[in-house]
């Protein structure tokens, strides 16, 4: 597959992904990331699947591989992150916007989620 064809695919899984046909957009990301393991757009896109219908497990791996390829991508930092607050993981989900906000202090997503941790 070309980048190009890669691209395409993307972009219908997430049309589907976004219309919440998460069962339909699964199996594209999925391949995605089977044909391009190195592109964090995939895994972001298969992360969101995995939250959307419970597989939270997985639905981590799948955001620290997108954070692990794209260690200064503010977005995956931000799923990541968010996602490990929503699971109790706050000193993990911490470290995440602490990245973000070494990379854009005033960012105001990060700012806000850090007002739910002590100092």
């Amino acid at each position: 597959m070309t980048e190009q064809e890669r691209d395409a695919v993307l972009a219908e899984a997430d049309a589907l992904r976004v219309g919440g046909d998460y069962a339909s957009a699964q199996p594209k990301y999925e391949s995605l990331v089977a044909e391009f393991p190195d592109f964090g757009l995939a895994h972001t896109g298969l992360g969101h699947c995995l939250l959307n219908t419970g597989m939270f497990d997985e639905c981590l791996e799948q955001f620290k591989a997108a954070v692990t390829l794209e260690p200064t991508n503010i977005t995956f930092l931000l799923n990541y992150g968010k996602t490990l607050c929503m699971l109790g993981e706050y000193d993990d989900a911490k470290a995440q916007f602490e990245k973000v906000l070494a990379i854009d202090p005033d960012h105001d997503d990060a700012l806000e989620q850090m007002l739910y941790f002590p100092s």
